[in-house]
């Protein structure tokens, strides 16, 4: 029976110790230029996928673009691929001059972790951030890698900008890197507690 309870207890460690682990993933939003209702990127994990979209609070259409300093969202453009195709004004930033634009991530039914971002410029402008809907940070400062300590749990987060204070915000997002827990799938569940179950054997034989 005791030898039976240890086999259980090393399967259980060794579950437990595998479900633990999590990987860290940074999804770099540079790019060759791009324009879309949706933009889709790959982590560095090369599995793992989140899709950027465009929002604002105005009545225009808002579309997402992929640029060489990162994510944007140009709008009011009715042919994205000309208009927002801009080297410089309103269309080239995720910005509050005219509507509050937002760029939102969205990993669909996995929830990850958030870590940290990186923004392009990093000069004092500010962000707001947002976690499955419900926002976290309003006027957060804006730097070249902003952490978020322990991070936020989710599977959709929102970068805007935003009027207060009667600041102009702008910003483009050009990474972030995220925590995705290790899911077990079933064979490997079955390979740790067949590792307890040998044990076991091993166990009785050298009784």
């Amino acid at each position: 029976m005791k030898n039976l309870t240890r086999a259980a207890m090393v399967a259980a460690g060794l579950l437990a110790f595998s479900a633990a682990q999590a990987a860290t993933v940074t999804f770099d939003f540079t790019g060759a230029r791009s324009f879309g209702s949706s933009v889709t990127v790959t982590g560095s994990d090369s599995v793992t996928t989140v899709d950027a979209s465009a929002a604002n609070t105005g009545s225009d259409p808002s579309w997402i673009s992929r640029s060489s300093y990162g994510l944007l969202v140009c709008t009011g453009a009715a042919a994205p691929a000309t208009d927002c195709g801009t080297a410089y004004g309103d269309q080239h930033w995720t910005d509050s001059s005219g509507p509050d634009e937002t760029i939102t991530l969205d990993f669909g039914s996995k929830t990850v972790t958030l870590l940290s971002a990186t923004f392009y410029p990093n000069f004092a402008g500010r962000f707001d951030l947002g976690v499955d809907g419900s926002p976290v940070l309003d006027e957060a400062f804006l730097a070249n890698v902003v952490n978020f300590g322990s991070g936020y749990a989710g599977s959709q987060f929102s970068f805007g900008a935003d009027t207060t204070f009667a600041r102009n915000d702008r910003f483009k997002l050009s990474s972030i890197t995220v925590e995705i827990p290790n899911e077990v799938p079933v064979p490997g569940t079955l390979g740790l507690l067949g590792l307890g179950l040998m044990g076991l054997g091993i166990a009785r034989r050298g009784k």
